[in-house]
């Protein structure tokens, strides 16, 4: 297993991916919602979200305030091992910072 940690900007969003290894998110802070090919799924701290093989999703922060972070834990090693592993960044993530944040400077959490 793999895991690791993202953290979303307020009114942030993640690059526009697939993988062909499922995903499992715990949310641990913030408010949000994903899009799995083309469907809406909204989530909050406490949440657990999936992400299916090839699944194209991205990852939006809907708190105009507030950091969300999530714990993602996946079997991508096992893929890698397979020589089967296969991801697509469909549309890259915002280079320009959320509003407000323009001087952020990350710690560490």
């Amino acid at each position: 297993m793999y895991a690791h940690l993202i953290v979303i900007a307020p009114g942030g969003k993640s690059q526009k991916h697939g993988h062909m290894n499922e995903a499992v998110f715990y949310i641990l802070d913030g408010k949000g919602y994903d899009i799995h090919d083309g469907k809406r799924y909204d989530w909050k701290a406490g949440d657990i979200c999936i992400v299916h093989n090839a699944c194209v999703h991205q990852h939006f922060n809907a708190d105009e305030q507030n950091f969300a972070r999530a714990l993602i834990i996946k079997s991508k090693p096992l893929y890698l091992f397979m020589n089967m592993m296969f991801q697509e960044v469909v549309e890259e993530q915002p280079k320009t910072p959320v509003s407000g944040y323009e001087n952020f400077e990350p710690s560490i959490l």
